[in-house]
């Protein structure tokens, strides 16, 4: 299966990774390869933790509704 994958990278120069089809299911790694590996490790343990908790169908979790937008805020005002 493929997934959508989100890499930001944090002002420590690690990248955090977030799975869009699976909520919650979050790493992070030294550098882009490194937090490919990880992310694929936690894919395969998020499922494996679907599995052996009968939790939701894995299907049914890629068809949530889940989008990525950009908002533009035009006049930034500090409260």
């Amino acid at each position: 299966m493929n997934y959508t994958v989100i890499y930001t990278k944090e002002n420590d120069g690690w990248y955090t990774t977030q799975v869009v089809e699976l909520p919650g299911c979050i790493s992070y790694g030294v550098d882009i390869e490194d937090a490919q590996k990880m992310t694929k490790e936690a894919i395969l343990a998020y499922l494996e933790s679907v599995k052996k908790h009968d939790s939701k169908n894995v299907s049914s979790l890629k068809n949530q509704y889940t989008f990525i937008s950009n908002m533009f805020i035009d006049d930034f005002v500090h409260a």
